[in-house]
């Protein structure tokens, strides 16, 4: 991992994707820039997980890692949030994510997560929004997996 210390870059996909309302001006200047190599982890399974990040280039893979076993389970392109559930329970990842080729995401710190974000009502309104359509896909995801199962 490589840290860029591109002020530029960072208003850059900060204003493409529409980041400034949740990134109040205390909160800002505590974000950074990772580079992440392709097949490099981002996080690994089972560790602390340090970062919250928004995948703004590139793509990813996720991989469960069951029993000495890697499972493919998913790949997402630009803006993913990575961490985020994991970062409001408190708990590790039980999959990893690598870089399905060269990435760069806005990295904010566990610790100003909690310092800044935990009282932010627009960034909490964001995660909200987030979580429910997560919680909305997987759900009607499994309903028709069950569906076409039962054909």
């Amino acid at each position: 991992m490589l840290k860029l210390e591109h002020e530029s870059s960072l208003k850059h996909y900060i204003d493409k994707f529409n980041l400034t309302k949740i990134f109040s001006s205390k909160f800002r200047k505590n974000i950074e820039l990772h580079c992440f190599r392709k097949n490099e982890f981002i996080i690994d399974n089972n560790n602390d997980l340090n970062y919250l990040y928004f995948l703004v280039e590139g793509s990813i893979n996720i991989i469960d890692n069951i029993d000495d076993a890697s499972n493919f389970i998913n790949q997402y392109e630009n803006i993913s949030i990575l961490g985020a559930l994991e970062i409001f329970l408190d708990k590790k990842l039980n999959y990893s994510i690598i870089a399905n080729d060269d990435c760069i995401c806005i990295a904010i710190s566990r610790n100003d997560i909690i310092k800044f974000a935990f009282t932010d009502p627009e960034f909490l309104k964001f995660f909200c929004t987030i979580f429910t359509k997560k919680i909305y896909n997987n759900s009607f995801l499994n309903f028709f997996q069950k569906e076409k199962d039962a054909i």
